[in-house]
Formats: structure tokens, sequence, C-alpha cells
């Protein structure tokens, strides 16, 4: 059964919040995903971070990758930048 908060759990480290809150009910989690991202592009552009400009670029960027089949998997995407997703 789902803890509905699994983020809330004392102890882990934030990626792994954000991991186990949008991962956690396998239906939602693109839906999760979405809102985490939209969220926090929202935040980022309010605090002068990003520019709509850039956001709208990095959208362009998805749409056309998706279009050609060219996703790649959340495995090979774990390595850029270092990320910490264990």
């Amino acid at each position: 059964m789902p803890t509905q908060n699994p983020h809330r759990i004392v102890g882990l480290c934030t990626s792994s919040k954000v991991y186990n809150a949008l991962t956690e009910l396998k239906h939602l989690e693109g839906h999760r995903s979405a809102k985490f991202l939209s969220l926090l592009t929202q935040n980022l552009v309010r605090k002068g971070l990003l520019n709509e400009q850039e956001v709208v670029h990095m959208l362009d960027q998805v749409v056309d990758w998706a279009a050609a089949g060219q996703l790649p998997s959340l495995a090979s995407m774990a390595t850029i930048g270092n990320g910490d997703w264990s």
C-alpha cells in the first residue's frame, strides 16, 4: 500500500525524496513527473535562473527528440551531470 507521502520519510536525501514521490504509484508516474517539472520550471523562471525563451527551447528539443524516437532512457540520463539517482 502506498504511503501517499514517501517524500516525508525521515533520513532520505533530496534525490531519494523526489524519486520516491514521483515513482510511488506507477500509473501516476508520468503525471507526477510532469507536475514536478512544471513547478520546478516555474520557480526557476520566477527566481530569474531560467527565462521563458530557454524553457521553450528545451521543450522544442524534447518534442523534436520524441518525434524522432531519440529520447534517452532514464538510466542513461542518470549519468548526465553526475546525478545521484541511487
